[in-house]
């Protein structure tokens, strides 16, 4: 009896221990019934396992036994003498025959010569087939020996396997001798268990539903304010659209109203072909209109400007000016600056430079070089090389701004740069006449002169400075990326359509597709908006008025005042305090749903305890006595409907707080009433909380002494 003292006292102290653990949140119990419940499965599993090792290993042990067999009837029969072949069956035959005939004493001499011949071959070829027939049965008993080693293997394998399985179950409680026993016990576990987490999955949902419609009673307070915002939704689109269309009429002179009407059409019809938001497109016409550029080409250059800023990847803005810098610059057409734009495409498809950036250097650098002689074509040339250089686009135009104008204005400058361009072979008025004649041939020329310089950076300091000789110099070293380039654009029938088509590849991404369906609804919009401004202004400025006298009125009359408000607000009270009182209620089932979610809680412990304890526990009696400490530790049940109890009472304060922010009129005294009641009611239950308590354990026990023989 002694022996039996420590391993009560261990079962005991384990669920002490447990029995605080099983008072846990809903969420962490869930996971503790998972993983058990797994791990049962994973038991079963092991059964089934163990079972199927076990016919394995029979099977194999037939195996290896008829095998074995085999090889005992194999042997015998070749000491008996009864093993043979038909070959060595017929030499036997011969041999016979041959003595018979050779041991005749009728026969002559030569006769028996003969015959002794014949014999002495018969006698050879049984010797050999005898050889034949030894080696036919060795290979026929190695066979069998090998394939008896097999079973023997497969045998001791599935042995080892079903020691393996056998010693991992005993680990896990599982008694391997009783497996059908088992088996039916982790069944009903599982069972029981899967009760218990269904059960607090309910509960969890019931509050989860609860906190739903706390949600939905706080959405719907929130539904004025909404729609409000839902009314200026409507009209935000077209307000944000006459502010750009604002702009364009600010810098474009329209001749009558219809023609300002048909660009702001023109301008969301155009938002519904090009993947370009109507305010962007409306920007484009902006800046082209700043820019001078006619009214009759307006829509033209905003879909060309558009269809470049999504092939460049340029916002509207973006795109304006730059096509608007484009033609300014090099005094373009409108067919002209898209067939730059082509160009422009083709050498960032094919030269490591970014669309955008050789714009940045021809807005930045255009000027010096269409005065220097350069076609927009030759100047991206010479700025997508740049680019490929790895030089930053602002770089690059300083640099080609600095080379540009030296060059040009050769005659000027002083006498290092004369030294220099004279130990070149050229002369400043040279150069300044083949400028003038073929200013992009003069360029390349002036440029293989200094490569052949005998110190290339020397010269380039004194013809352009420090600042700018080292820029240069990744120019005069790759002449072949520069000859490239200029290429590239000799022949406009190479490149011609280039934009259109980066244009159509980009545009028939999904990104574009979503934002031309975007531009449709905003399209949309806009149109409603459009005509419901109208009437939105005449009612601004209706009420402009009235809202003056309003306030005179107040001011003059605080009594009639208060009279017209609590009135309007007595009609618009009624539906908020049938909210509130919604909203309240989702309080007062807050505790209770809690404590139902704490009491199914505490059973899926409870029932995961007696999980542990009939794997634990070895005897009837240690059972017993395991669960006798469940059930009073199952007291400790009402320790969460108390807390949950607190809790409500510590949410009062908000509870009050937003039923007093409703009581704008006489219904919402209901919601008052309400409060005071469920006030009332959490007053009595702290205040008499042990008798409650008492009361509460005397149904809750009971509960937990339900459970089959041998568990009392």
């Amino acid at each position: 009896m002694a022996a039996s003292h420590p391993v009560t006292i261990t079962i005991g102290a384990a669920l002490a221990t447990s029995l605080g653990s099983a008072v846990r949140s809903a969420q962490d119990q869930l996971n503790r019934l998972g993983s058990t419940m797994a791990e049962l499965g994973s038991r079963q599993a092991g059964i089934k396992q163990l079972e199927s090792l076990r016919q394995q290993a029979i099977e194999a042990g037939k195996a290896w036994q008829e095998a074995q067999d085999k090889i005992r009837q194999l042997q015998q029969a070749k000491a008996s003498g009864q093993w043979s072949t038909p070959a060595l069956d017929k030499a036997r035959a011969r041999v016979a025959a041959a003595e018979a005939r050779a041991a005749d004493p009728a026969l002559s001499e030569k006769a028996r010569a003969r015959a002794e011949a014949a014999l002495a071959k018969a006698r050879e070829s049984l010797a050999a087939q005898q050889a034949k027939a030894d080696a036919r049965y060795q290979a026929q008993l190695d066979a069998l020996i090998a394939k008896a080693g097999k079973a023997k293997s497969a045998l001791d394998a599935v042995k080892a396997s079903l020691a393996q399985q056998t010693a991992e179950l005993q680990k896990s409680g599982v008694a391997a001798a009783k497996l059908g026993a088992e088996s039916a016990r982790l069944g009903s576990q599982l069972e029981k268990l899967r009760e218990r987490t269904e059960a607090l999955t309910r509960a969890q949902q019931a509050q989860a539903k609860n906190l739903e419609q706390r949600s939905a009673y706080r959405a719907q307070m929130m539904d004025a304010v909404a729609l409000g915002g839902a009314l200026y939704g409507l009209v935000k689109p077209a307000v944000q659209f006459e502010s750009v269309m604002a702009d364009v009429k600010k810098v474009v002179d329209f001749d009558t109203p219809q023609q300002f009407a048909q660009m702001s059409k023109d301008i969301l019809e155009l938002s519904t072909r090009i993947p370009m938001a109507a305010d962007g497109i409306g920007a484009i016409v902006a800046a082209a209109g700043q820019a001078g550029i006619a009214r009759h080409e307006l829509v033209r250059f905003a879909e060309d400007a558009a269809k470049m800023g999504v092939a460049f990847d340029l916002s509207g803005e973006q795109a304006g000016a730059a096509m608007t810098g484009l033609r300014t610059i090099f005094a373009l057409t409108q067919d002209e600056v898209v067939r730059l734009g082509d160009a422009i495409n083709h050498l960032s498809n094919n030269m490591d430079a970014r669309a955008a950036d050789m714009l940045n250097i021809a807005n930045r650098a255009g000027s010096t070089a269409k005065l220097f002689g350069l076609s927009g074509a030759q100047l991206n040339a010479l700025g997508a090389t740049f680019l490929a250089l790895k030089t930053p686009p602002e770089v690059a135009a300083t640099g080609i701004n600095a080379l540009l104008l030296k060059l040009a204005t050769a005659d000027k400058q002083g006498g290092k740069f004369q030294q220099a361009l004279a130990q070149l072979g050229l002369s400043a008025k040279e150069l300044k006449k083949d400028i003038a004649r073929d200013a992009q041939g003069t360029l390349i020329n002036f440029l293989e002169a200094v490569k052949g310089a005998p110190d290339v950076m020397g010269t380039l300091s004194d013809l352009f400075g420090a600042e700018y000789s080292d820029d240069i110099a990744k120019l005069v070293g790759s002449l072949d990326t520069y000859r490239q380039a200029i290429g590239l654009v000799a022949d406009e029938t190479a490149y011609a359509g280039s934009m259109q088509k980066e244009y159509e590849a980009r545009a028939a991404t999904t990104a574009n597709n979503l934002q031309l369906l975007k531009n449709q609804i905003s399209r949309l919009g806009i149109t409603i908006g459009n005509a419901l401004l109208p009437p939105l202004n005449s009612l601004l400025g209706a009420l402009m008025a009235p809202i003056g006298a309003l306030a005179q009125l107040a001011e003059r009359f605080p009594v009639v005042t208060q009279v017209v408000v609590g009135a309007t607000a007595a009609v618009v009270g009624f539906k908020v305090a049938s909210i509130a009182l919604g909203y309240a209620w989702t309080f007062v089932k807050g505790p209770f749903l809690a404590a139902n979610t704490a009491i199914a809680s505490v059973r899926a412990g409870l029932a995961l305890l007696q999980v542990q304890a009939q794997g634990a526990a070895a005897s009837s009696g240690l059972l017993a006595l395991a669960w006798s400490r469940l059930k009073i530790g199952a007291l400790g049940l009402i320790t969460p409907i108390k807390s949950a109890a607190m809790a409500f009472w510590s949410m009062l304060p908000a509870i009050g707080a937003t039923t007093a922010a409703l009581l704008a009129n006489p219904i919402t005294w209901i919601v008052a009433g309400i409060g005071a009641a469920v006030a009332g009611l959490a007053l009595v239950i702290r205040k008499y909380w042990d008798p409650i308590a008492a009361y509460l354990g005397g149904i809750v026990q009971p509960l937990f002494c339900k459970f089959p023989v041998g568990w009392s």
